[in-house]
């Protein structure tokens, strides 16, 4: 029998913060194992991660708050605020949107005036140099499109619009865009 080799230790207070729970104050129980010496505890890692305050929930929420419109991370702020009665750090926000693994993001809105704006962004990911490239649309006022890309380059734009749009016309104010409206078809 594995209990035979366990020893029981002290409780372990964590006061994880559950959604619509609120904060909760949860007694984990620890143990020992007999033979090797080392101390584990319950895994809560279906709920929280751990080291983690927030459950995961929170970055649910997060993402769709996002993904509605853009907004920054001090207002996603006061809308978990509005919403939940609780109020994680902006950077607590930043640090549950950098967690997704993937590099491009499109938004699948029916409902797109086809007046779009492309623009780009270098950004410092890990200490390495990289590019944001978004497309937007003007008048409903949120993201079509974004990806990151480790290298600014006219193949990297030309892939980027080619995947997000379906023959519109686009405008920037760069020398290569002409070029790259050309080889899309848009001109």
């Amino acid at each position: 029998m594995w209990f035979k080799n366990i020893i029981k230790q002290e409780y372990r207070v964590r006061n994880p913060i559950l959604g619509e729970y609120r904060q909760q104050k949860i007694y984990l129980r620890r143990y020992q194992c007999k033979k090797c010496s080392k101390k584990f505890t319950t895994p809560l890692d279906s709920v929280l991660n751990p080291y983690n305050r927030y459950a995961n929930i929170f970055k649910d929420k997060t993402e769709q708050l996002i993904k509605r419109r853009y907004r920054s991370l001090r207002k996603t702020k006061e809308d978990f605020n509005t919403f939940f009665n609780h109020s994680p750090s902006h950077q607590t926000i930043k640090n549950w949107l950098k967690t997704k693994p993937e590099n491009k993001i499109h938004n699948d809105s029916i409902v797109y005036s086809r007046y779009y704006c492309y623009d780009e962004q270098y950004l410092r990911i890990n200490g390495t140099r990289m590019y944001r490239l978004t497309l937007y649309d003007t008048i409903v006022n949120i993201p079509v499109a974004e990806k990151i890309v480790p290298k600014r380059s006219t193949e990297s734009i030309t892939n980027f619009i080619q995947q997000s749009t379906k023959k519109t016309i686009n405008s920037y104010n760069n020398r290569s865009f002409p070029t790259i409206q050309k080889y899309n078809g848009q001109i």
